[in-house]
């Protein structure tokens, strides 16, 4: 295993136990040392069981969530061993995102390893979309840019289906195991509709639409194009917060005025 992987993945069990350990540090007791949870030192399969070990025991709402610990170890204790056996560290990742993401609680999570992910989601298609209420999946937003835009489609534009299957069927096929965990069935299926839109670069796809005047069915051919994941930015809560006020939350210079409650522009 590289060492710029190695220290990666203390990272990500790190970060990991440093959630659950907010999340019940009122029945917990002070370590007596930092090193009681660090598994750099362990085989990928024994720092595996290390991890789940913690979080079936001290995972404060298991009952609540109700999360199976025994199943989630024995589905994904042969997937680790596996990739230990392999030396596949890409599967041994993607493992370990998947077992986390059996976890509806949005504050368990892993950190993105990017050189990894973008085999799968490194391409976009120039649009983000979002389910509405009445069952609609739209266009909220495309890349002038685009391919998608040079084809004609516009925010507003309701989507019919993706690839051959209906729309919505094809998001509710959708992973979003790159997405992190989802702690309610509306965060789940805004994921969806933002991950739909995500691909290995070069993926060609075909989608059916109509514009919000017309009910004639237009039909469009696109490749995933290499976009830094600009899509993903294009979404909620992204979409509707902006620049200025993320950047003003982290405490990083920005010179865009900050907008007002109106949505014009304070130049103060």
């Amino acid at each position: 295993m590289k060492k710029h992987e190695m220290r990666t993945l203390i990272v990500i069990v790190s970060f990991v136990l440093v959630v659950i350990a907010t999340l019940s540090w009122f029945n917990k007791p002070t370590p007596a040392t930092d090193l009681e949870d660090d598994f750099s030192n362990l085989t990928w399969t024994m720092a595996f069981e290390e991890l789940h070990q913690t979080l079936s025991t001290e995972y404060a709402f298991t009952d609540w969530k109700s999360i199976n610990w025994d199943k989630l170890h024995q589905k994904y204790l042969a997937e680790i061993e596996k990739a230990q056996l392999n030396q596949d560290f890409d599967a041994y990742y993607l493992s370990l995102r998947a077992y986390l993401n059996e976890i509806p609680d949005g504050h368990v999570r892993m950190n993105n390893l990017k050189e990894i992910d973008d085999q799968y989601i490194g391409g976009g298609f120039g649009l983000a979309l979002a389910k509405i209420n009445d069952g609609n999946v739209i266009v909220t937003w495309v890349d002038e840019s685009s391919q998608a835009w040079l084809s004609g489609i516009r925010p507003g534009d309701v989507l019919l289906s993706w690839n051959g299957q209906p729309i919505n069927e094809a998001i509710d096929n959708v992973s979003t195991l790159f997405g992190g965990t989802s702690a309610t069935t509306e965060n789940l299926e805004i994921k969806k509709a933002a991950y739909l839109v995500r691909a290995p670069v070069g993926t060609k796809i075909q989608l059916s639409y109509k514009t919000p005047d017309s009910s004639l069915t237009e039909s469009v051919s696109l490749v995933a194009d290499d976009d830094n994941g600009l899509s993903l930015s294009k979404n909620y809560p992204d979409s509707v917060v902006s620049n200025k006020l993320r950047d003003m939350f982290v405490g990083v210079d920005n010179p865009d005025p900050i907008p007002d409650a109106t949505g014009h522009r304070d130049n103060r």
